[in-house]
């Protein structure tokens, strides 16, 4: 795994330079949750529905349009958080990680657009994070205790390693969630998933998701969709009673496998 920021001035000559503060999740397993977390959990404390909630724009090869007014299909996520009411302990892999009461989940529920011949065809990558060099709103990784997904039958993405998880302290951090390098073994067309974070008590706010696909699935690119609206975990701070809006000067990392 490599891993590389991709910046947005003025940040540059800081990105250039960052390199993690060494913090690490409390649990780097990849849980797997089974159940619904709407059922374990009750309402969701806060949601963000991409495609019914903000005017984000799909790149073509998670958005097709069909010929003719025929329609169109558009890959979609929308975020969920939850507030834990009583503890719970998750085992995976000989690994455990405990939920305590006033924890958080912060469910990520991906639909992969439809198989077209201009669509990408499976989901190999999905990144959070929100990064700022001047003192914006950040998702603080020191927040961050563990992550999974439901385990429903959908591909699940594969174990963690350390280069999924970036923190760069007061600056930010991202976490990501990866599939096998077989695309066999990805998230397909049309099928959903649901990816978690789990987080000490935190304020959510709005942040960046990035969705890539394996490249070379369709003729001229369009594999990557980026800054994706999703909510992340920030500490809450003496008045922030609502979500907080993306500002500042934005860093987002981008991983990569070694091939």
């Amino acid at each position: 795994m490599t891993s590389r920021f991709k910046c947005i001035a003025p940040a540059a000559l800081l990105c250039a330079g960052a390199t993690t503060a060494g913090a690490a999740l409390v649990s780097p397993e990849m849980f797997e949750f089974v159940g619904d977390p709407g059922a374990t959990w009750g309402a969701p404390i806060a949601s963000l529905d991409v495609n019914g909630d903000t005017a984000y724009a799909w790149s073509s090869g998670f958005e097709v349009e069909f010929p003719n007014g025929m329609g169109q299909d558009v890959t979609d996520v929308t975020s969920n958080v939850y507030r834990v009411t009583s503890p719970m302990v998750l085992t995976q892999g000989g690994d455990m990680l405990t939920l305590n009461p006033g924890d958080n989940v912060y469910a990520y529920t991906i639909t992969l657009v439809e198989d077209t011949q201009t669509t990408v065809k499976t989901l190999e990558e999905f990144q959070v994070g929100l990064l700022s060099f001047v003192g914006g709103p950040i998702m603080d990784g020191s927040l961050i205790k563990g992550r999974g997904f439901v385990a429903d039958g959908t591909n699940g993405p594969e174990g963690a390693n350390p280069g999924d998880f970036e923190d760069l302290g007061v600056f930010g951090s991202s976490l990501d969630w990866q599939w096998p390098e077989l695309e066999a073994m990805q998230l397909q067309n049309e099928q959903t998933i649901t990816l978690l974070m789990f987080t000490d008590s935190s304020l959510p706010i709005i942040g960046i998701g990035d969705l890539r696909a394996p490249s070379g699935q369709i003729t001229g690119g369009g594999n990557v969709a980026n800054n994706v609206p999703v909510l992340v975990p920030a500490i809450p701070t003496p008045g922030a009673a609502t979500i907080g809006l993306i500002a500042g000067a934005l860093c987002v990392r981008r991983a990569r496998r070694d091939r």
